[in-house]
């Protein structure tokens, strides 16, 4: 049993009041004395008593409940083994005591006692939640609405975590159980004078209401008894206080009451949501929701058609995705919504949309965090973005609203025309908005010369009127109508008059000229006006990017050398320059402990990640002389470096991309860029782990283009095989391990294939170490093609640093017959021509090397074995895709006479087989499998074949020439097998 003593209990009193004192000295050993308090087995049932106590001092109760508070967090559920758990008898006796707490402790600490009581539903054993209902029920019962009311702060924070956790381990029935209670508090409470209560239970609701969504919830009318409907009747209908109605907006809108119209009116869109998604499957409760919804509409509706009446933001932003979910409910929209259309449009779209005194005074004095604002949809409860939302469901669900729409636009238009002011040109260009949202639905719907009307008579003059908002929205809605066909004058005269407000002085105009000009540039017939204007243009990009840094600005460089590449590399190198210039005066802005804000840092690593795409566009699109190109390597330089060396996140990807884009264009890595390899070692575990294929492409062009920088830099090339090694191994031969990443592991063991191709024999002494790897991805690759055909190529790039310290430390692994398995079946793994023809190359490259150990005649035997297979289904891939070029190549061989001796064949063949030499002899040292596999095929059938010929030419090294080596063959694959591979080697030689 628990019970408290006389000694503890009166020692915790004073104790708590010493926390607070003011001397030092007092409050530390008060603390100490505390904790050594706690540990005694009377603490709990004597801090419960203590708490208990009514004429408590405030203080004193408020310092003991949070410290009780606390003490159960630590206790419940332990984060380390220093701290003891409570046990489940334990449990449950802080539980049932917490509820009694609340009706008898000091105001002071109800509130923390009701944070405790939710903590502990939200942590309690799942077993126990029962125990927990049937606690509060108890608890509840019997209480006038004053307690009630008390209880209400721990009874609506326990009933939204229970209501939000559908375990089975909570029955339904108590959940509903639950939900009852608190319907009868909100009815038993009287009405405004308690409204503080009343929100709570409405709150709690809101939670409730959650489990109409499950299965198990909606095949009950019970779920939602009529009682909750009566309750939301109730709160619906209640008179705002009329004290509240003298408060300024900002104080009125947080008041009790508009708190409680924001939890009702949620509550209705979780009726709603569950109606227009079907979740709903007992017809009775269904019939009665919807009943509700369409009452609740009404009530809305009616309650704000008269004049000057206030609606808290909050409260209409919830009203806007309420509506938005009974557009899609066709009975509600035609009985409610449809007749009041006017309404739904002017009140909760239209009226939404109009600029604020705010708006407009951050576009005069901040016109970079208006556009800001704009971009990132910053707003006030997201009002605007609701009612965009909103508006574009009425116009996909509901088309017979679009004439509504386009007769308030050209209300809007009209009253303007006939009298322009401030005030109606923000009114129009609240319809504008509108009128660009459903444009989707317009282009579909609408007549098309009516529509060109539409836009050329009433927007386009309003890119020539005095007042900028109407400009920027006449360019917005330009943009969302780019689907629709203008005529070529239209197209030329809107070019001309957006080039013309892009030059201007107001940025908000300038920025959505930018998104305008991006969807012009793609039009062929305004070319002829964009060219001449590009340098202005550039500069004028450059000019806004360098004192707002506006991230969208910079996708329009982008576009610039996307479409008129063809004219871009005429001032390139003012291009290349500007955008240095950016990196070199904002790096301390890249990094967030130097910038003033994080808006700030954010802002510019979205501009310099925009720049970064820009100038790889430029090297991978524009035709610039290698001259040009190599001149720019300082540049380069200088916008790579800071964001490897500080590892700026954000913005890694793209200098990676650049960096891969510019030195494979140039195939080098030029002196101003080689020493970006010391970075790489530097960066950190996290960096390695989002970028580690980045890093490795970086590495592997480092290996490729930077010979001389980089293979002479014996670190360097100790990192770059430790880094491969660290992704390339997936932890042992029995599987992948925890962390183990496919994609990775892949480009890790492609860069292994670089060193060893590239090393001239410098890593020689790392073959078995590689081959280690390989053999442990393919334990690791079950059913993975990928994965095996990655390891695969591994051993058969290792053999060309020998291929008896490649197939000896295949054989030293333990895995030898995993290898021959997956070597056996190799043929089956490649699945696309380019596939093929690659691997058959390499099988052919093996079979070379293996003539310098004959005695792994097995591993022989397979690659002879696949090699029929690959040059078969290569063969017949090529013939498939390119039925033309083979009967053009069938009339060529007619042509030239037919067969051909078996002499003037075999000679042919010697010929034929120095160059595919040749060309094994460039694969092997570049290891650029991709141009290999982009060369023209030729494809020729062969009427008669000399074998011994052919095998001499093909395999070259593998056998000696003469009937010795032609016998060794039979004896490995058979005769058959031997002419097929004769066959199928002839029939593609001009592939290989």
């Amino acid at each position: 049993m628990i019970s408290a003593t006389d000694t503890t209990y009166a020692s915790l009193s004073h104790l708590f009041l010493d926390t607070l004192s003011p001397v030092n000295e007092t409050r530390k050993q008060a603390e100490e004395s505390l904790h050594t308090v706690s540990t005694y087995p009377d603490f709990i049932p004597s801090i419960i008593h203590l708490l208990s106590q009514p004429t408590l001092n405030a203080t004193t109760a408020q310092s003991a409940a949070i410290y009780f508070f606390n003490y159960i967090k630590k206790h419940w559920r332990p984060k380390s083994d220093a701290q003891a758990e409570f046990n489940m008898e334990t449990k449950l006796f802080i539980t049932d005591a917490l509820f009694s707490i609340l009706f008898a402790a000091n105001d002071a600490a109800v509130k923390t006692v009701a944070n405790t009581l939710k903590f502990v539903a939200l942590n309690f054993e799942p077993e126990t939640h029962v125990r927990m209902l049937d606690t509060l029920d108890t608890a509840l019962q019997n209480n006038t609405p004053e307690h009630l009311a008390r209880a209400l702060h721990a009874t609506s924070k326990v009933a939204k975590a229970l209501f939000s956790n559908f375990d089975k381990a909570v029955p339904l029935e108590k959940k509903l159980h639950l939900m009852r209670i608190v319907v009868d508090i909100g009815n038993a409470l009287p009405d405004a004078q308690w409204l503080d209560h009343l929100c709570s239970v409405a709150k709690s609701l809101v939670s409730y209401t959650a489990c109409i969504s499950t299965h198990e919830a909606t095949q009950t009318h019970d779920i939602l008894p009529r009682e909750i409907f009566t309750l939301l009747e109730k709160l619906t209908t209640l008179p705002e206080p009329a004290h509240q109605q003298t408060l300024g907006a900002d104080e009125r809108e947080n008041t009790a009451y508009w708190t409680l119209k924001d939890h009702l009116t949620r509550i209705n869109t979780r009726l709603a949501y569950a109606l227009r998604h079907k979740h709903i499957k007992n017809a009775k409760l269904k019939q009665t929701c919807k009943d509700y919804v369409a009452w609740t509409a009404k009530v809305f509706i009616a309650t704000h058609t008269r004049p000057n009446t206030y609606i808290a933001q909050k409260v209409l932003a919830a009203a806007c995705k309420f509506f938005d979910y009974t557009v899609c409910i066709k009975d509600i929209f035609d009985a409610v919504l449809l007749p009041n259309i006017q309404f739904v449009l002017h009140f909760l779209v239209l009226d939404v949309f109009c600029m604020k005194d705010a708006d407009v005074e951050m576009w005069n004095e901040e016109p970079d965090d208006f556009v800001r604002a704009e971009e990132d949809r910053i707003d006030v409860h997201l009002v605007r973005s609701r009612a965009t939302s909103l508006l574009f469901f009425l116009g996909k669900k509901r088309r017979v609203v679009l004439p509504y729409v386009l007769d308030a636009f050209e209300h809007a238009a009209g009253a303007f025309a006939a009298q322009p002011s401030l005030a109606r040109a923000v009114q129009k260009e609240a319809a504008s908005r509108a009128i660009g949202i459903l444009a989707p639905f317009f282009i579909k719907n609408l007549d098309k010369d009516k529509l060109r009307q539409v836009l050329m008579a009433r927007v386009f003059p309003d890119l020539h009127c005095p007042f900028p908002v109407l400009q920027r929205r006449a360019l917005w809605v330009f943009g969302q109508y780019c689907d629709f066909a203008l005529s070529t004058d239209d197209y030329a005269a809107l070019t001309l008059k957006t080039l013309q407000l892009f030059t201007g002085t107001e940025l908000p105009v300038q920025v959505e000229s930018c998104a305008l000009l991006e969807t012009l540039f793609e039009l062929p017939e305004v070319h002829s006006i964009i060219r001449p204007a590009l340098p202005h243009i550039v500069e004028t990009l450059f000019a806004i990017l360098f004192k707002y840094s506006i991230d969208s600005v910079s996708t329009l460089l982008e576009s610039i050398i996307i479409n008129f590449e063809d004219c871009i590399a005429d001032f390139a190198t003012v291009f290349v320059s500007k955008i240095t210039t950016y990196f070199k005066e904002n790096e301390h802005r890249f990094i967030a402990e130097n910038a003033p804000d994080f808006a700030g840092t954010r802002r510019a690593q979205e501009t310099g990640t925009s720049l970064l795409a820009s100038l790889q566009t430029l090297v991978e699109h524009v035709a610039l002389s290698p001259q040009l190109l190599y001149a720019f390597a300082p540049d380069m330089r200088a916008v790579i470096e800071p964001v490897w060396r500080h590892e700026i996140a954000e913005m890694l990807p793209d200098a990676f991309a650049l960096f891969t884009a510019y030195t494979f264009k140039l195939r080098c890595v030029p002196a101003p860029l080689a020493s970006l390899y010391a970075c790489i070692p530097a960066f950190s575990p996290d960096t390695w782990e989002w970028h580690a294929g980045d890093i490795y492409a970086c590495i592997d062009n480092f290996a490729s283009f930077g010979k001389e920088a980089f293979w002479h830099d014996a670190d360097a090339v100790q990192h770059a095989v430790t880094a491969a090694l660290k992704h390339a191994n997936p932890g042992g031969t029995g599987g992948a391990s925890a962390h183990f990443d496919e994609e990775d592991a892949v480009d890790a063991h492609e860069l292994l294939c670089t060193l060893i191709l590239h090393s001239e024999g410098r890593v020689a002494a790392c073959v078995p170490s590689f081959v280690d790897a390989a053999l442990c991805l393919l334990g690791a690759a079950g059913s993975s093609k990928l994965l095996r055909v990655t390891a695969l190529n591994t051993v058969f790039c290792c053999t060309h640093c020998g291929p008896g310290v490649a197939l000896g430390a295949v054989c030293a692994s333990g895995m030898y017959g995993v290898f021959r398995d997956s070597l056996a079946n190799y043929d089956t793994v490649c699945v696309r021509v380019s596939d093929k023809k690659v691997y058959a190359l390499m099988l052919i490259c093996v079979l070379q090397r293996l003539g310098e150990c004959a005695v792994y005649s097995e591993v022989l035997r397979l690659v002879l074995g696949n090699a029929v297979g690959i040059f078969k289904g290569y063969r017949k891939a090529v013939m498939e895709l390119n039925d033309a070029r083979l009967a053009e190549s069938d009339a060529s061989s007619a042509e030239s006479g037919g067969a051909e001796s078996v002499s003037d064949d075999a000679s042919e063949a010697e010929e034929g087989s120095g160059e595919d030499n040749d060309e094994l002899s460039e694969f092997e040292s570049e290891g650029d499998f991709a141009s290999l596999c982009e060369e023209t095929m030729h494809v020729k059938p062969i009427d008669e074949i000399d074998i011994m010929g052919r095998l001499n030419a093909v395999l070259g090294e593998v056998v000696v020439v003469g009937r010795e080596g032609y016998g060794l063959l039979v004896g490995l694959v058979g005769e058959e097998c031997l002419k097929e591979l004769c066959e199928v080697v002839a029939g593609n030689v001009g592939v290989i």
